[in-house]
């Protein structure tokens, strides 16, 4: 059976372009999920770049980051704020997480009411769009986007459940294989498709071309404050630790994974939790 492919103009135009005549705030969210290195903030700056291109450049603001407290910040008066949530794993888990991480999902659930209130809108779209490298760790609030998208499968056993139960088995042995072309053939067009699972609609294979716009121009850092007399300094091997506590590794099989004795893992944890992101909570022992 020949596969259903269609471009990324029509999925944009489906769902994140605002329909003529909206006469409400919108808020349209998406999940891309995927390996580290499949591409997914470039599908994501490939979006927001159709976006742009149909709705004008002083139409749609665009703003990248990890936190969520910086993306809102950056909030304007432009009739479409394209929001790009990058593997924001400091409040988003749903493991780890108690009255903060829920604090900062309820501010995303009525983000259309703090655009409206600050700027005095009354109609618009906002896109939200979630890049994460997990899936069944997600906040439900993610989890559940009327548009998900995956770039890659996972290895982890849940992630794989998930994955298979939305699109089917034949769906998912195909993006099997196009993850494995991407990672050991070094196969570069494996990166330009996607599969989508739209809300009440079985899944659907997209294509779509490199986009020319930089994310770093719409990037903004997180702020770190000093607490304690410490600055929040993170490395690759903290954002390592994070990742793997929160997936319920233990002390001992996180120091061998990053070859450092579980004592240094057990001193990096008590740094990240003095750190201005209190929202993180992560078991010590």
């Amino acid at each position: 059976m020949r596969k259903q492919e269609i471009p990324a103009t029509a999925l944009i135009r489906r769902y994140i372009i605002p329909p003529t005549g909206l006469n409400h705030i919108a808020l349209h969210r998406m999940t891309i999920v995927g390996e580290m290195g499949s591409g997914k903030t470039t599908l994501a700056m490939r979006l927001a770049e159709l976006c742009l291109k149909e709705l004008g450049y002083d139409n749609v603001n665009i703003v990248i980051s990890p936190s969520l407290e910086a993306i809102l910040k950056k909030l304007d008066e432009r009739m479409v704020q394209f929001l790009i949530l990058d593997d924001p794993l400091w409040y988003h888990f749903s493991r780890g997480f108690d009255k903060e991480r829920r604090a900062q999902v309820s501010k995303l659930a009525v983000i259309r009411h703090i655009w409206r209130r600050k700027f005095k809108k009354t109609k618009g779209l906002i896109v939200l769009i979630t890049i994460t490298q997990y899936y069944y760790a997600l906040d439900p609030f993610f989890r559940n986007a009327p548009l998900i998208i995956f770039k890659t499968v996972l290895n982890e056993p849940r992630d794989r459940w998930l994955l298979r139960k939305l699109v089917g088995m034949d769906k998912y042995r195909e993006l099997a294989k196009i993850t494995f072309r991407m990672f050991f053939k070094q196969d570069d067009n494996a990166k330009s498709k996607a599969l989508a699972k739209p809300i009440g609609h079985k899944p659907i294979w997209i294509k779509y071309s490199l986009p020319k716009l930089e994310p770093e121009k719409y990037y903004v850092e997180p702020e770190f404050r000093e607490r304690e007399g410490r600055e929040a300094i993170l490395d690759e091997i903290d954002n390592m630790i994070i990742r793997m506590r929160l997936e319920g590794m233990s002390l001992r099989a996180i120091a061998k994974e990053v070859n450092i004795s579980h004592t240094a893992v057990f001193k990096r944890i008590q740094k990240l939790r003095a750190v201005s992101y209190t929202h993180l909570t992560l078991p010590t022992n």
